[in-house]
């Protein structure tokens, strides 16, 4: 019974990390856009000072990207992290009353899967973290990847998802 307790619970974590990691890129893919635009509005008043447009579209920009910021950041903090830590917490609890079932094939795979998807948590921490730089320093050009990067990365943590349920439930490789 309390091996069943808390395989839902770790079932429930990872639904919340997951969570997390797919709309994570969403949310980079809207800030950069808002970045992208700060800078192209701001070039367009450089060419024509005597124009509102530019401005108030620069100024638009700016207050989107800095509400990207706070989401982003409070959803990496409040929920994926925390989410993260308590997926792992889980997980760990039932590998212990795994024993040696857990040096399975499917076993190794999955892990190996889970350790791409701690790693892409930890690089949506890092471009968190270059978004903000940017956004704190418009005007200048720090380096952040572009909204159609975050378009393309979006999918991963899904696709991890996918292979790690296939080899849970199939248990393929046996």
């Amino acid at each position: 019974m309390l091996y069943l307790f808390v395989q839902a619970l770790h079932i429930v974590a990872v639904i919340f990390w997951l969570a997390a990691l797919l709309y994570l890129p969403r949310l980079f893919v809207y800030h950069a856009e808002a970045l992208a635009s700060h800078k192209a509005a701001a070039k367009a008043l450089q060419d024509t000072p005597q124009q509102e447009a530019p401005a108030e579209a620069t100024l638009k920009a700016k207050g989107q990207a800095e509400v990207f910021v706070g989401m982003e950041r409070r959803l990496l903090r409040t929920i994926a992290t925390p989410a993260l830590i308590a997926t792992l917490f889980l997980g760990l609890l039932l590998v212990a009353q795994l024993g040696a079932g857990a040096a399975r094939p499917w076993f190794l795979l999955k892990f190996l899967l889970v350790l791409c998807l701690f790693a892409f948590h930890g690089l949506l921490a890092k471009w968190r973290k270059q978004l903000e730089v940017a956004t704190e320093n418009l005007g200048q050009d720090f380096p952040h990847p572009s909204g159609q990067f975050f378009r393309r990365i979006n999918e991963v943590p899904a696709v991890l998802a996918m292979g790690i349920v296939l080899l849970v439930v199939l248990k393929i490789p046996a």
